[in-house]
């Protein structure tokens, strides 16, 4: 079976643990203007495909990866001990850049109550993103993946490409569709029922195109 994960935005992850002196991690966060002096910060590739291709690897899988990508994403990812590895199809995560995409970043700072997480969106996918090689890749999967729709600006484009895509359309015609028309020609057309679907698109009610994204989830849901 070909499995591929991602198709949607990725992240940098930048994980600062606040800690005392004796290690442990601090009850309350210092107060404004105060500084924790014994910080932990971690640099880790992240996003929803990420961490499931992660996951699905170290578990004894071999799958693609289809991503946005700049080099400070590409070294944190390579730092995993050769689990991940560029058009090296040997690796247990062949990754596939999407061109023209770059990563975001997420600040998650983390105390004794838990986490909280700051999400500095600045790179989305979207239509003018839907390359010959994304086409390609999503044609050959058998496992189709609509995930993390809340994070991307542009995902009500982008999941109109991917439902094009599945129900036949070709890379041209894809990109022969004005992006107005994009989600109207995806909610008019008809999907193979025999499909193996996963769909997690995570919370997007503050959404600009909420709308829209519902419309597609709606569609989704009646195969």
């Amino acid at each position: 079976m070909k499995i591929a994960f991602g198709f949607d935005p990725s992240f940098l992850d930048i994980l600062v643990k606040a800690r005392k002196q004796n290690g442990e991690l601090v009850e309350v966060l210092p107060a404004p203007g105060h500084h924790n002096r014994h910080s932990e910060v971690t640099f880790r590739a992240g996003g929803n495909g990420t961490n499931i291709a992660r996951t699905f690897a170290k578990i004894g899988g071999r799958c693609e990866l289809v991503i946005p990508v700049d080099e400070t994403f590409k070294h944190a990812l390579l730092r995993e001990q050769g689990l991940f590895g560029f058009d090296n199809e040997d690796s247990r995560v062949n990754v596939i850049e999407i061109n023209m995409a770059t990563p975001n970043q997420t600040v998650a700072v983390i105390w004794k109550e838990g986490e909280i997480q700051f999400n500095h969106v600045k790179g989305s996918i979207g239509h003018q993103h839907w390359d010959r090689i994304v086409h390609s890749k999503w044609q050959e999967v058998d496992v189709k993946c609509y995930t993390n729709w809340g994070l991307n600006p542009q995902s009500h484009e982008w999941v109109a490409c991917q439902i094009l895509a599945e129900a036949g359309y070709s890379h041209e015609e894809i990109r022969g569709v004005p992006r107005e028309k994009i989600v109207e020609n995806a909610l008019s057309t008809e999907l193979n029922d025999n499909k193996i679907r996963l769909v997690e698109p995570g919370l997007f009610k503050d959404h600009v195109a909420k709308s829209d994204l519902n419309k597609l989830l709606n569609r989704l849901a009646s195969y």
